[in-house]
């Protein structure tokens, strides 16, 4: 097998049904197959995936599952189901718009061992709005080569559009799968095997809707859920990135503690302090960044008399 798509999806009803048939559009010399990780959708997600698995059985393996178990742990299961050389990632909200797409990825990866992904570049919409669709990378914004250093710094990659190679067994570490946001932290797993690398061809499709995990929550908490991401990284890779990630993740949680106040979101803007405070004292800041630190948690009327 050649290659693996790799799609996760819960309550996308609406949706999945163009996902699916997006990947059945892809022309390719080689077999691939599609693994649905479908985690017990409350609407008729499982029923139209099973409907495909009907027609389509020697291209659909939809996992079993009786119960809801969870975005990591199924991320784990339905990652570890694929038996391709090459796994393609696809959530079921989302969908592709280039039929060779796969076939260019895997025939890119065929020339280029040293490289461990591959990603190329994507439009966005919100839904009911695809008319006003927009590529979501301008024109040299990305370098065609990145490491894990670059990853640290920040997700580059676009989910909907990468390939990678299928290193299994996935035995992923306690803190991915405790973990809220699996794609950013997974990439920089990849990273130690390999280069990133990117292509600025728009092959997928990114779509924005009111049910989507990350676009329902506030801006203070997809913050706040950045930063615990970042300090997950942090760890995952043992601290050998700390001089890069430690500035930036201080950085996140202080605009938390800000957002949160600004917003009356205390469940956010709280621990948001208390970390920042515990990062800075962990990181061993020298005292005059714990001043500037302690400064900017306080009020603005009373940053004057400091």
């Amino acid at each position: 097998m050649k290659v693996s798509v790799f799609m996760m999806t819960y309550n996308h009803e609406p949706f999945i049904a163009q996902a699916i048939e997006s990947v059945l559009a892809q022309d390719t010399p080689f077999d691939l197959e599609l693994v649905i990780g479908e985690d017990q959708s409350a609407d008729g997600t499982r029923r139209i995936c099973e409907e495909y698995r009907s027609r389509f059985p020697d291209r659909i393996r939809l996992l079993p599952g009786d119960r809801r178990i969870g975005q990591m742990r199924n991320f784990a299961r339905t990652i570890n189901a694929c038996r391709g050389t090459y796994i393609a990632k696809l959530e079921g909200d989302d969908y592709w718009i280039e039929p060779k797409k796969l076939q260019m990825q895997a025939e890119f990866l065929d020339n280029h061992p040293d490289v461990v992904l591959h990603y190329t570049n994507a439009v966005a919409f919100d839904e009911g709005q695809p008319e006003k669709r927009q590529v979501m990378i301008a024109p040299g914004e990305r370098e065609p080569f990145i490491g894990v250093e670059d990853l640290v710094r920040g997700n580059q990659v676009v989910t909907q559009t990468c390939m990678y190679r299928n290193l299994a067994p996935w035995n992923l570490p306690p803190l991915f799968l405790k973990g809220t946001q699996g794609d950013w932290p997974f990439f920089c797993l990849l990273a130690r095997h390999g280069k990133i690398a990117f292509t600025d061809e728009v092959t997928g499709a990114y779509r924005r809707h009111g049910g989507g995990v990350f676009t329902r929550r506030s801006d203070t908490e997809k913050l706040y859920k950045n930063a615990m991401t970042h300090e997950a990284i942090d760890r995952m890779l043992g601290f050998r990135y700390r001089c890069i990630a430690a500035p930036i993740i201080r950085s996140k949680y202080l605009k938390v503690y800000h957002y949160g106040m600004a917003s009356r979101e205390w469940r956010y803007a709280v621990p948001g302090a208390l970390r920042l405070i515990r990062r800075a004292i962990v990181d061993r800041c020298p005292p005059p960044e714990l001043r500037r630190i302690i400064r900017g948690l306080m009020p603005a009327r009373f940053r004057k008399l400091d």
